[in-house]
């Protein structure tokens, strides 16, 4: 096999390679024998069909075609292997040459990683925040935990502020209903402020069996920008009001809540539960903080393309499943933006890169100290993860597949690295 190289711009190269007709010709047997099985000859059992007869039969340009598949996917992994290329993405293949009893010549366009120079990270100055829990914190809890538990009563008077109504409603504009603006027998709380403040305070008063109609404007940082600063005309009717009765926060309703002698109890199990959602939160970005410090520490060489775009991707799909998975379609989420995906495209821009620069700094410490995951190590994880999802039949499978092993070792040694980040930052 023989390979030339030439440079590209934008961190990309183009590989010139040729296989020989000898070269080629394994790939030509197989790619036959495949064939044969597919195509019926009188005579001749599936894949037992000489070469010369099939040759006939389907011409032997189709049959080099078919072998010129393999012999790229197996050659071009040579051909990087070879000349120790760092390749990422799938090469862009060019056939030149494949006439039968000759060479069989082709291109491959390929991006390079870039070039990654790490700066001194023996001392990092990113510094974790300190986790305070305020009685505020507490106090906001308990608020919660009380309207979880309070009761509802059917009043036959006048609306007040702390109120559950029940309402049909409809918002409209030149006698269209938007989408999304109306709803039957819709609770909502007064007070809340689930609702814009305009409509709320429209309510407030009116007593079930009343209608209304009135003008809504929306506001002008609305997150609908259709919407924004528009007018629209709101027909509403109440169906019946309700008093909330929230319950006193005592010793009473500490045991209600749990098996807490008193209220005290219950303050000290909430303060503990949020200083460890705050510890966590401020571990998370105590590592994503340090992160952007090695990047900022960090020199890169010319990007190619096709790693910012490929991470593009990557975070589109990610906001898809998270707009789907809210009850919302991609469509909608655009149309209320007021953008396309190609707007959407141009503001992941920035973060899509700092992600791969993310990347590609983790990659360069991990080579620079040769972290690696041992096998115990790596069981020791699958077997939490195992227990986790103990329940699950499917993803015990998936658990146990080899391309799960793959991504599990490499949120492993990916650990590793932030905490050589951490112990950096500890010392400096």
């Amino acid at each position: 096999m023989n390979v030339q190289k030439r440079d590209l711009p934008k961190r990309q190269i183009e590989l010139s390679i040729e296989l020989t007709a000898d070269e080629f010709q394994p790939y030509l047997m197989r790619a036959a024998e495949r064939i044969s099985k597919e195509v019926k000859i009188d005579g001749f059992r599936p894949g037992k069909v000489p070469y010369d007869v099939l040759k006939k039969k389907v011409g032997e340009q189709a049959i080099s075609e078919e072998a010129s598949q393999d012999a790229v996917r197996k050659s071009y992994v040579d051909a990087v292997i070879q000349e120790k290329l760092d390749a990422v993405g799938a090469p862009d293949v060019r056939v030149t040459k494949l006439a039968p009893g000759n060479p069989f010549t082709y291109t491959a366009v390929v991006a390079l990683m870039p070039d990654v120079t790490l700066g001194d990270i023996s001392s990092m100055k990113t510094k974790k925040q300190e986790v305070v829990v305020t009685d505020v914190d507490v106090a906001g809890t308990i608020d919660e935990l009380r309207k979880m538990r309070s009761t509802e009563k059917l009043v036959l008077r006048a609306s007040a502020k702390g109120d559950k109504v029940e309402l049909d409603f409809t918002i409209s504009k030149n006698n269209m209903p938007i989408e999304g603006g109306s709803g039957t027998k819709y609770p909502l709380v007064l007070g809340e402020g689930r609702f814009l403040p305009d409509f709320e305070t429209a309510i407030l008063g009116m007593s079930a069996g009343e209608e209304k109609m009135f003008q809504l404007t929306f506001p002008k940082d609305y997150f609908n920008q259709k919407l924004r600063g528009q007018a629209h005309v709101v027909k509403l009717k109440v169906l019946n009001v309700y008093k909330i009765q929230i319950p006193e926060a005592d010793d009473a309703f500490a045991k209600t809540v749990g098996d807490f002698a008193n209220l005290e109890a219950l303050k000290t199990a909430i303060r503990d539960n949020i200083k460890r959602e705050k510890e966590t939160k401020a571990t998370e970005k105590f590592d994503s903080d340090l992160l952007q410090e090695l990047v900022g520490k960090s020199t890169f060489g010319e990007m190619p393309d096709v790693l910012v775009a490929g991470e593009l991707t990557k975070m589109l799909e990610e906001l898809k499943t998270d707009i789907t998975s809210k009850g919302m379609s991609y469509e909608t989420y655009l149309s209320n933006l007021g953008k396309t995906e190609e707007d959407l495209k141009k503001g992941f821009e920035a973060p899509a890169e700092l992600r791969v620069k993310t990347g590609l700094a983790i990659r360069e410490v991990i080579k620079a100290d040769q972290l690696t995951v041992t096998d115990e190590e790596l069981n020791t994880e699958l077997e939490k993860v195992k227990r986790i999802y103990a329940a699950s039949e499917e993803a015990a499978k998936q658990i146990q597949s080899n391309s799960y092993r793959n991504y599990l070792a490499n949120v492993l040694v990916n650990r590793k690295v932030v905490e050589k980040l951490r112990k950096a930052a500890e010392v400096s």
